[in-house]
């Protein structure tokens, strides 16, 4: 087993590296693998916070303005948060890896001064989704600036990153047409702590339990017709926002570990995976994993429908839409359709290890 050192990028501040998010729980697991098939020596990671300039501040205080006054998606405010990154000073100490990790197109941008020093390294760009699936600015100048900064992301590929790992089949098939001569692995975040059991709790048969994990753009509207009109279908229906109050449903705080976390949701027996933005996108589809782990069916607003689609999977446009395809199912349907969903996501788990395996040995 070769010993490595690692050098991470990470885009995020070092305050918030431990968030949960599909960007953190996939670098997360890509660390473990890489410590399960060969020795880690160590391990320094590098986050925006240490890297900051004059240029970069300066940015930042003009994107909280524009955040203040046109609002957090703006895509002025948008196009300035991702300015910034590019705007970032190198470190003057010696980073020393044989495999560097850049978390992130922001952490590309961040490390785009400093990525001369590590030419002869095996560089990994770990990729959330597509870096140009943004909405058109309606700014000329805001949509030069964003497309300048595709650019700017597209030639630090081409000159710098040995590895593109991808989290969505669909990416894959985008990087592949974009950049044909790079080494690209296909590593679904199927992130299986090795102290779970898949499936270990019992379902309750005499109530329909709806798990929600943290997405803002989920009404109480939405959750109190689910409950409304379910509950003509069941004795109890039980809607649980994991992370983030949702009025109508019942709240759960912070679970600190992710086996309590996969436990929880094997409580229930579907999974809401709603978008967090207005737009299609990639993404880490860490959510729709984390319900097939939990025997979950799940069910998926249209926006967060890119990339693989799971046996027990109804997508769903509107709380209606969703109504109306919920409509003759009931509880063995989806205590059933859990398990295939975790029979598929464990064979696509297993298939998908192998190949990051034999890829990566090609070059450590």
């Amino acid at each position: 087993m070769k010993n490595i050192r690692v050098v991470i990028f990470n885009w995020r501040k070092e305050e918030n590296v431990g968030e949960f998010t599909g960007l953190n729980t996939g670098l997360m697991y890509l660390l473990e693998l890489l410590g399960t098939h060969w020795k880690i020596d160590n391990v320094v990671m590098i986050t925006s916070d240490k890297m900051e300039s004059i240029e970069s501040k300066g940015i930042a205080g003009l994107r909280k303005i524009s955040s203040r006054i046109l609002g957090p998606t703006n895509n002025v405010t948008n196009t300035l948060r991702e300015l910034r990154f590019s705007k970032m000073k190198c470190r003057e100490d010696k980073l020393d890896g044989e495999v560097v990790i850049i978390d992130h197109k922001r952490a590309l941008l961040m490390a785009s001064r400093c990525l001369s020093k590590f030419k002869n390294k095996l560089n990994v760009l770990h990729v959330l989704d597509y870096f140009e699936e943004y909405p058109l600015a309606k700014s000329y100048m805001i949509e030069y600036f964003r497309k300048l900064l595709i650019k700017n992301v597209k030639q630090l590929i081409d000159k710098y990153i040995d590895i593109i790992i991808l989290n969505s089949r669909r990416d894959l098939y985008i990087y592949t047409e974009l950049f044909p001569k790079k080494t690209i692995i296909y590593l679904p975040t199927i992130y299986l702590p090795t102290d779970y059991v898949p499936c270990s709790h019992k379902k309750p048969e005499d109530k329909l339990v709806i798990n929600v994990v943290h997405r803002s753009n989920i009404s109480d509207k939405f959750v109190n017709l689910l409950i409304k009109y379910m509950q003509k279908q069941f004795d109890t229906v039980l809607v649980r926002s994991i992370g983030k109050p949702i009025p109508g449903a019942q709240y759960v705080g912070w679970i600190p570990t992710r086996k309590d976390f996969l436990d929880y949701l094997s409580e229930g027996h579907a999974g809401i995976n709603f978008s967090a933005v207005y737009h299609y996108q990639s993404g880490t589809n860490v959510k729709r994993y984390d319900y097939a782990l939990a025997c979950n069916v799940v069910l998926t607003q249209s926006l967060s429908v890119t990339g693989e689609q799971l046996p027990f999977e109804i997508v769903f446009v509107d709380e209606y839409d969703l109504l109306a395809k919920l409509y003759d199912k009931d509880i063995q349907y989806f205590i059933n359709g859990g398990k295939e969903n975790l029979k598929y996501t464990l064979e696509l788990r297993e298939k998908s290890i192998k190949n990051f395996v034999d890829t990566f040995s090609k070059f450590i």
